[in-house]
This record gives structure tokens, sequence and C-alpha cells, in this order.
């Protein structure tokens, strides 16, 4: 990212892109591919993806930006009076209070994409467009290394659980980690404390 006067730009392999109030947040798919980034016109913002620019929004979520490893999809947060949306390749989700941008991810195949969100207080994921039942958090949506399975952690109140597939799992008081780490043959372990008890959890794949 360079600046000449009182605007910015990119410098891509030399080649030096459209000029903007502001540009920030230069990203590369994991393949090199694709590269996008965000850039202010005035007080709004949009995402310059290939070259090309997108819509117009009040604001591009920071960090937001997602491209999937092989470089063909991207997805991103655009905020607009008051409602925040994923963009998915150019095409709008649906309307949240917030969604939290460092849990989008893309499946390892490029195909699925899934993030968390908020609404009214409450907390949903959100998988390939489709809603999920709310909880009072959700946080570290992983998709499986074969892209089959999806998995992230849930509350509802004091009770801690994994929600697989849709499914929810065992309620315990405390799930340890921070992270969802499933194997490779698609099963998933992890520790959890119940009425002063460690537990080993296994979900098969």
């Amino acid at each position: 990212m360079a600046k000449k006067g009182s605007k910015e730009f990119t410098i891509v392999d030399g080649t030096e892109g459209p000029p903007y109030d502001s540009v920030a947040d230069l990203v590369f798919s994991a393949d090199s591919s694709r590269v996008a980034y965000r850039a202010a016109v005035g007080k709004q913002w949009l995402v310059v993806d290939q070259g090309r620019p997108g819509p117009l929004c009040d604001e591009i979520g920071y960090e937001s930006m997602h491209l999937s490893a092989d470089g063909r999809r991207i997805a991103y947060i655009a905020r607009k009076d008051k409602t925040s949306r994923v963009m998915t390749d150019g095409t709008p989700g649906p309307e949240f209070d917030a969604v939290f941008g460092l849990t989008i991810h893309f499946s390892p195949d490029g195909r699925r994409v899934a993030y968390a969100a908020q609404r009214k207080q409450k907390n949903v994921a959100v998988v390939d467009g489709n809603v999920g039942p709310e909880y009072d958090d959700v946080r570290s949506v992983t998709f499986s290394p074969d892209s089959r399975h999806l998995a992230y952690r849930a509350r509802s109140g004091q009770k801690q659980f994994i929600v697989v597939d849709g499914r929810p799992g065992p309620e315990y008081d405390l799930i340890l980690g921070d992270k969802i780490n499933f194997r490779g043959d698609g099963s998933m372990e992890y520790l959890a404390v119940k009425e002063n008890y460690l537990c080993r959890v296994k979900h098969s794949g």
C-alpha cells in the first residue's frame, strides 16, 4: 500500500491500483491467486477484489475479509444502516446486529462458509446462509478437514456444549481449550468438566 498526495492505492506485482481516500487490509488467498483489500470513498467503504470495486457500504469489518484456500471465493462483513451482514461472492447474507469477523471460515474444499453472529443479545451460527438456533454464546466455528462436518462451542445459561452438524452435545460446566480440533477421520475429542470431574469426550466422525 502506498500514498501520493492525499490518495492511497495498492501496488501488486509492480502494478499500481486505482486511487482511493484510504486503503487497508490487503489479503491474499492461500494459493496466492487472488488479492483483495478494503478502500474508502469519502465516508463509505468497499472491497476491491481482483481490481474490481464492490458495492459501497457504511463500513467493512476490520480484518473480516476471508478468501477460500483455492482463491475462488471471498467473504467479508458489510455494515449499513446499523446492521451487519456477510457478503459471500457478492451475495448478501441475512442481517444481524453484529457478525464476528474472526469466526468467518470457508471449508477446506472452499464449498461451504460459516460464521457466528448476534441478534438481540443472542448468538447463532450461520452455515451456508442457514441461521442456526439461538444460544447465549457461540464461538470456535470449525470445519473438519474433509469439509463434511462443522462444529462450534455454545453456551446456554451456565452450561457449555459442542454443537456438531447442528446437533448439540451433552452439557458441561466447562469445556477446556479455545479451539476445536478434528482428527483426520472426522472424529473429535475434547476435555470438559462436570460436577468436579474431568471428562474426555469423543464425537465419532
